[in-house]
This record gives structure tokens, sequence and C-alpha cells, in this order.
């Protein structure tokens, strides 16, 4: 068993998730812009990458634990498993729907990857700086394509409506609206500096601005739901 061997995987796995919190937001393709099949892929790509490193630093140390941490998350998570997998079993035609069966149960794998092994403050603050700083690059972009400034093909491809790298304005709205709990968490935390803080509110600014200019029904109720989320949740974080 080589504790050396354990730590790299442990580290490999740190930088799949990282990586997909920022490349899968921004991820597109110039020559066929069909960005959800892009990310999709990405996305299926990393877990099952996350899922090796797990395997692989399970098989150096000779063990695979369940941190006391991770067990409020373990119950729910065992219970969607068992669902997906009774559910494709039940299925008239499991053929058919075996593609999508396996997508979910790597989906699932890369969860219960992150909570068995990046369940701690110090990897959420990591993982959470990297997904905002795709906020910040979907968000600017958003700005300019609204400004009429976009090098890309798809230029106005939905007139005024901005979608970044979204694919759709839909997409940017849902995706601005869940970035929006976790930069209000940055703002309200006393640790931060002044200077740190006053980016988590031009960032808060920017991702409120490019939704809106997604001009999009479903970000209006995305934003209620990620407001609603931060006043149940954000005191409750507070010291």
């Amino acid at each position: 068993m080589s504790g050396r061997m354990a730590s790299f995987w442990l580290r490999a796995g740190e930088k799949t998730l990282l990586l997909l919190a920022l490349l899968v937001p921004l991820a597109f393709c110039l020559h066929s812009y069909d960005a959800g099949a892009l990310k999709s892929t990405l996305l299926q790509a990393g877990a099952l990458c996350l899922m090796s490193t797990w395997v692989l630093k399970g098989l150096e140390r000779g063990r695979w634990e369940l941190p006391a941490s991770a067990m409020p998350m373990a119950a729910p998570a065992i219970v969607l498993t068992l669902w997906t997998i009774a559910r494709f079993a039940g299925s008239a035609s499991p053929m058919a729907g075996l593609q999508g069966f396996l997508r979910d149960l790597l989906y699932i794998g890369m969860f219960w990857v992150a909570m068995l092994e990046f369940g701690g403050a110090f990897f959420a603050a990591r993982f959470k700086s990297w997904l905002l700083l795709a906020g910040w690059a979907a968000g600017l972009y958003g700005l300019l394509q609204n400004a009429g400034v976009d090098p890309f093909p798809w230029k106005g491809a939905f007139e005024r409506q901005a979608f970044s790298t979204m694919g759709s304005p839909e997409t940017l709205g849902l995706f601005m609206a869940a970035c929006f709990p976790l930069a209000l968490s940055r703002l309200v935390d006393p640790e931060r500096d002044q200077w740190a803080r006053g980016a988590d509110a031009a960032l808060i600014a920017l991702l409120t601005l490019s939704a809106a200019l997604s001009a999009s029904p479903v970000t209006i109720l995305a934003f209620t739901i990620a407001g609603m989320i931060s006043a149940f949740f954000l005191p409750l974080c507070l010291p």
C-alpha cells in the first residue's frame, strides 16, 4: 500500500472536480454550437475520471470509508441510487433506456465521490471560487452579447437575448441564479477583506444584470428560488 500514490489519486480527483466547475459552464464548440451535448459529454468524462481516482485511491489504501460528515447526505443519496436502479429494472424496454441509465449512474457516482472525499469546508470554498470564476466569464460574455459584441458565428442567434456560453437564455439565467447564493455567501463573510467583498458585490451585480439580459421567464423563477435559499441558509452560516 503506497500512501504517496493514494495522495496522488486524491489530488487528481480534487483537480478533476475543480476543472469541471470551471470548464463545464464555459465549454462550447465553434463548429457546431450544441453547448448542451458538449457540456454533458465533458461532465460524463469528468465523472468517469473522478470515480476512477476514487477507486484507485481506495485500492491503494485497502479500504473505502464513509466519513461522519457525509452521513446527513448518505440517506438521500442511497434512496436516489436505489430509485434509479429500480426505475431502470422496471422499465418496459430496458435496453432502450440503457444509455440514459448509465449516464444517471455516472452523475450519481460523481455525487457519491464528491460527498465521501471532498465534503470539507476547505474544498467547498475552493470549488465555489472556481465556479464563480466561470460565473464571471459567462456573465461578462453575456453583457458583450447584449451590446452586440460577439466574435463567434452564433451572434444574434437569440436576437438581443444574452445566452453566453450556455447555449440558450434559459440556461444562462439558471446558471446565474445558481451562482447568486454562492457569491452572496462570500459577500456576507466577515473574514473577507474589503477588496474581496467589493469584488463579490460586483459579481452579484454582474450575475443579476446578465440574468436580466437573458430576458427569460425561467430566470425570474430561478432567482426567486435562489433568494429564498439564501434567506434561509445564510443566517445559519453566519457567526
